[in-house]
């Protein structure tokens, strides 16, 4: 059964002696972030963020990152900040272009490389740009919003910086958050400890297939306590190695 598979992948592990402190450590802090927090709340029920308009927005801003040159692990690490201020149930529709564009600047602020090469961006052109895509889809909401509408720099810059505040002050300023791809991450490097050296290239290739169903958990489900990104992680990585065969 699976669960057989996942007890059995993990003892081995643990015979092994793959240490794994820093992952004791992320679990503390995912349920720390995840325990007072409703159930997620991107779905379709009334009062909430519509699944289809978290995606578009997700989708959106990793287009954003990659043409500005943003590393694209930022998008997952964004991702986690996101849907950690999505759950709070402080946020709708008409925000989401506010909310998706300051989620974009924090990323490129994290970037050292655009930093130290003195590329500038103009931020105030984005809730314009998210907003679009979400009312091509169906949410006119999204048109609710003055400030995003009057394409005042000012404006939406100041609001901009009121959001950022927003989102670090819902964390406690907590911004390196254990996301579904960091767990992934983590488990595949015990297992490349773990397995002959043979098997270096094909765990390599593994990881690489991994990732696009990172990328598409990410993407179609907010996480929440009942699934935490460490579970559905865990789950990935023993499906991936035993259906590849590659077990420690």
């Amino acid at each position: 059964s699976d669960e057989e598979k996942y007890d059995e992948y993990f003892s081995a592990m643990d015979r092994i002696g793959v240490p794994d402190e820093l992952l004791e450590v992320w679990a503390a802090a995912e349920a720390k972030l995840l325990r007072p927090l409703p159930a997620p709340v991107a779905s379709d029920a009334p009062g909430n963020i519509p699944r289809r308009a978290r995606e578009i927005c997700l989708i959106a801003m990793q287009n954003i990152l990659g043409q500005s040159g943003v590393d694209s692990q930022a998008w997952f690490d964004g991702t986690a900040i996101f849907d950690a201020y999505l759950r709070t149930g402080r946020s709708s529709v008409r925000e989401l272009p506010l909310l998706s564009a300051a989620m974009v600047r924090m990323l490129w602020k994290e970037e050292k490389n655009h930093q130290e090469r003195g590329i500038a961006f103009d931020f105030t052109r984005l809730p314009a740009a998210f907003a679009a895509s979400l009312i091509g889809e169906g949410f006119s909401e999204a048109l609710d919003s003055s400030v995003v509408m009057s394409g005042n720099k000012e404006e939406l810059k100041a609001e901009l910086d009121l959001i950022e505040m927003k989102f670090l002050c819902s964390l406690s300023w907590r911004v390196n958050l254990p996301s579904l791809a960091k767990w992934t991450k983590a488990f595949f490097r015990r297992l490349s400890v773990a397995v002959q050296p043979q098997q270096e290239t094909q765990v390599a290739k593994l990881w690489e297939y991994s990732m696009w169903h990172v990328w598409k958990l990410t993407l179609c489900a907010l996480p929440g306590a009942d699934f935490p990104p460490q579970r559905l992680a865990r789950g990935l990585v023993v499906f991936m190695s035993w259906h590849s065969r590659i077990m420690p």
